[in-house]
């Protein structure tokens, strides 16, 4: 029987060599640990980086802000200064970034100026157009009434009213009467205030009136509200005519304009659309809220299917400001001709109001009080 042999490997040194490879897994474990660190301090580089670049374009779009702003100012002034002079005198169009603003336009317009130089702030474009589309007033208070000039380029026979909810408030109006006029805002459920409109018609700019027959005979009102049918129209409350045309005349007939689109989900705004019985260039609006406070109320108008625009009422200042490579674009607009808050009424008390006469035949007085 044959023997079978095997090659042994000396391993006690005589003989081949064994290869020692315990050293290769710890240099393979730092390796990897040195990449990982590696990408976390790059990683945090990065990050530290970008925090560093947002709060730099935080301050930088801060400062093209106030840029833009300064810009708005010493254009308002420059408005202001010139009507004050000029009260009469039609504004400039500026549709150029070049320069500031010169509300004469007879006059040559000042070159633009670095508000600071070193840090380079500016403002770089000053538009203005004071013949907008749309009248636009923010913020107007439950109860206080503003009067609005409507002078337009044209004969107008169509004035829309587009107006917001109350900051904060959202829902959906429930089903109303456009009549309806609860007492107080507590019974009031919509988030959309109603408006009152006393729009008073200017046959001749250049005629003043002078009795209160002439001011009651020139002046319609309406009540704008988000209930009734959402027509978006006027409805005659003496004859229930729909879809009215609202005139004037003296008579004391209320008009109820059913908004469209009164929701909040989505969010969208009451519209009217009140057509106009005798098509003039020139009224006035007293506009009040009732039961809410108006986030942004929008005017427009129109002859026939034509947008018409507004001639002397507000202007659009639009001004960009810079600070580096960082820009802010400010939209303001700007009253023409002193639109002021109208309180309600003349004398407002939470109690009895007490009223005193005297009354003098001869020599006699005789006093009387009279409370309501």
């Amino acid at each position: 029987m044959s023997r079978v042999s095997y090659n042994r490997i000396d391993m006690s040194g005589n003989g081949e060599q064994r290869l020692n490879q315990s050293g290769m897994v710890s240099f393979m474990v730092t390796l990897i640990m040195m990449a990982v660190i590696t990408l976390i301090v790059v990683g945090f580089s990065q990050v530290t980086h970008r925090n560093q670049r947002e709060a730099l374009d935080r301050q930088l779009s801060t400062q093209a802000f106030y840029a833009a702003e300064s810009g708005v100012n010493v254009t308002k002034a420059a408005i202001s200064s010139y009507l004050s002079n000029s009260p009469t005198a039609q504004l400039a169009t500026k549709q150029t970034c070049k320069n500031n603003y010169q509300p004469d336009s007879t006059k040559p317009e000042a070159p633009l100026k670095d508000i600071s130089s070193e840090a380079n702030v500016r403002y770089t474009c000053v538009l203005v157009d004071p013949n907008p589309s749309t009248l636009i007033y923010d913020d107007l208070t439950q109860g206080n009434s503003i009067v609005v000039p409507i002078t337009t380029s044209a004969a107008i026979d169509t004035l829309s009213f587009n107006w917001t909810t109350q900051s904060g408030l959202t829902g959906s109006c429930s089903s109303q009467a456009r009549s309806y006029l609860p007492p107080d805002a507590a019974s009031w459920n919509c988030p959309f205030a109603l408006l009152r409109v006393d729009l008073m018609q200017v046959p001749d700019p250049n005629v003043t009136i002078n009795n209160v027959a002439q001011l009651s005979s020139n002046t319609a009102t309406m009540f704008l509200t988000p209930y009734g049918d959402n027509s978006g129209t006027l409805y005659n409350n003496a004859t229930g005519a729909s879809n009215a045309s609202l005139s004037f005349g003296g008579a004391a007939t209320a008009y109820y304009g059913a908004a469209s689109g009164c929701s909040t989900s989505p969010a969208a705004n009451c519209v009217v659309n009140a057509r106009l019985a005798n098509p003039l260039a020139t009224y006035y609006a007293r506009i009040t809220p009732l039961y809410h406070n108006v986030s942004e109320l929008v005017i427009s108008a129109k002859s026939g299917v034509s947008s018409v625009k507004f001639n002397g009422t507000q202007a659009v200042v639009d001004v960009t400001g810079q600070a580096q490579d960082e820009l802010r674009r400010i939209q303001v607009r700007v009253g023409l001709q002193g639109s002021v808050d109208v309180p309600a009424d003349a004398v407002a008390s939470s109690n009895s109001i007490c009223k005193n006469f005297t009354i003098l035949p001869s020599d006699n007085i005789s006093d009387t009080t009279v409370c309501q």
